[in-house]
């Protein structure tokens, strides 16, 4: 499979929608990474929205973490197409640790143009890459 299959109902996409996607990555020793991508789909009939934002922080013994970057992302317009598409958190050069948490938010609330306005969207996620 490719990256970018907008066959929504492939079963290869993971869904969130009433919890943020939360995962922490550990390596053996510190890590430098540049930047952290998430492959999305967007199909906005059936409540799939881009994702709403990318948290980075990091950590050394996995316990404490310290925040390193956030990206905020503008909400779907109307008659966005259906697509999937890459979103970045850039990181600060130099960032090294051994721990990564990463949070994706879906929108918590659709817009007043979208039938199921002001409930969750949900977000569709397939790809996570560590650079």
């Amino acid at each position: 499979r490719s990256l970018g299959e907008t066959n929504i109902s492939n079963g290869e996409w993971l869904g969130y929608q009433d919890h943020d996607l939360e995962f922490i990555i550990g390596f053996d020793e510190t890590q430098a990474l540049n930047s952290v991508e998430i492959n999305t789909l967007t199909a906005l009939a059936p409540h799939v929205f881009p994702l709403k934002s990318i948290a980075v922080s990091g950590s050394n013994n996995g316990k404490e973490f310290i925040p390193i970057n956030d990206v905020d992302f503008p909400i779907a317009k109307q008659g966005t197409p259906l697509q999937a598409e890459l979103s970045s958190c850039p990181l600060p050069k130099n960032t090294q640790y051994r721990f990564y948490r990463v949070i994706v938010s879906n929108v918590k609330k659709m817009p007043q143009w979208h039938a199921a306005k002001g409930k969750p969207a949900w977000v569709f996620v397939d790809e996570i890459f560590l650079n």
